[in-house]
């Protein structure tokens, strides 16, 4: 169990510092909803900085806050007797049932201005997720770099504000949850003159107008399961990202 990984990590012969023991108190006085909770969240109960929360939870084994979230989600599947194959094959399902919405002519036009711009080897994709959504960034990034393109990602604003310059591209991973930080996202992003591609969960409309490319991906408001609809919301994102670039593939094999 992730919680359990922690608290044999704090007992261990590494080396914790007095913040790390308050911030290991807070996670585990918070344990029934930290998976639902973001490194920032933790760090404000403590307080100390969203970075502490991070390296804290690299000591204890994980790669990062967003892994170890994830974790506790797997964990609670597999408690709650929800076969993961039987989840993987739900998921597949919606998928399929959001492909037209995503395959619409105005989606169709948005990833090829996308694919235009990914020929531009001189920009660089700087990909903003929050919470869930950051996991997905990171892997989007993953592939656009082995691809050869220029491409990095971040989970906190701060940092993703750090990192624009003109001749960037935000790309940002909108969703219910993080609605507030994608906003200010885009709105930093235009005021410095960069391009914000948008893949919009919900259809949130001021993404929308912020962004100078948008995509739009169903509405899973209608999921009440937490850790389903974020599932879910990362294989939709997962798969838009996808399409984006195997167009990019056939477009530059041409």
């Amino acid at each position: 169990m992730s919680l359990r990984k922690l608290s044999r990590a704090i007992s261990s012969e590494i080396k914790f510092s007095n913040t790390d023991l308050l911030i290991h108190e807070v996670i585990m006085k918070n344990a029934k909803k930290v998976h639902k909770m973001s490194a920032t969240e933790i760090a404000n109960l403590v307080p100390c900085n969203h970075s502490s929360v991070s390296r804290f939870i690299k000591k204890a084994g994980f790669i990062s806050w967003v892994e170890f979230v994830n974790s506790i989600i797997f964990e609670q599947r597999i408690l709650s007797r929800i076969s993961i194959d039987s989840l993987q094959e739900k998921i597949n399902l919606e998928i399929i049932n959001s492909q037209k919405t995503i395959a619409s002519e105005k989606n169709q036009k948005a990833m090829e201005e996308i694919v235009e711009l990914l020929l531009d080897k001189d920009k660089t994709f700087i990909f903003y997720g929050h919470r869930m959504s950051g996991n997905i960034a990171q892997y989007l990034t993953w592939n656009f770099t082995a691809s050869g393109l220029f491409a990095t990602h971040t989970y906190f604003l701060e940092e993703f504000f750090g990192l624009l310059n003109p001749r960037s591209i935000a790309v940002i991973l909108s969703c219910p949850e993080g609605k507030e930080e994608c906003i200010r996202a885009a709105q930093r992003a235009r005021a410095l003159g960069v391009k914000v591609i948008s893949i919009n969960i919900d259809g949130n409309k001021e993404i929308e107008d912020l962004s100078h490319i948008n995509i739009s991906v169903p509405s899973l408001s209608y999921f009440e399961d937490y850790e389903y609809k974020s599932l879910l919301k990362k294989e939709l994102m997962r798969h838009v990202g996808m399409v984006i670039w195997e167009k990019w593939i056939a477009v530059k094999s041409k």
